[in-house]
């Protein structure tokens, strides 16, 4: 059996920022980080906050904060998310989910995480 794997959920939008530890199966998760950058606006405050997220994402992976890194994100934002993770932040990327799952309740948002995490072979969560 491997060593227990920290998994980072990163949920955001363009605008918005939350990050989640899963912690374990039965307590779930615990929130790292949670920015909202206003509304959604013009497209240059929107391209600084996602550069701002993917720094805060690359930084966390050269301190080895995280060994998994999940995305999820309306696709365009996403995208350019995660052109902007460095080497060491792209290798930890295991699942990028292509939803706006931020305005989930918790509750399902934590069954949909749980249920996405137990179906990824690639990451360990025992």
């Amino acid at each position: 059996m491997g060593s227990r794997c920290r998994i980072w959920v990163v949920l955001a939008d363009g605008m918005r920022l939350r990050i989640l530890q899963a912690t374990d199966e039965r307590a779930g998760f615990e929130e790292i980080l949670h920015r909202n950058g206003g509304t959604i606006g013009p497209a240059a405050a929107t391209r600084r906050f996602e550069t701002c997220a993917a720094h805060i994402l690359n930084q966390a992976a050269f301190l080895k904060l995280y060994d998994a890194l999940v995305l999820a994100g309306p696709p365009s934002s996403l995208h350019r998310l995660a052109q902007d993770l460095n080497a060491s932040a792209n290798g930890r990327l295991v699942v990028t989910v292509p939803a706006d799952l931020l305005d989930l309740a918790d509750p399902v948002l934590l069954a949909r995480l749980r249920s996405l995490l137990k179906s990824h072979p690639g990451i360990n969560h025992d």
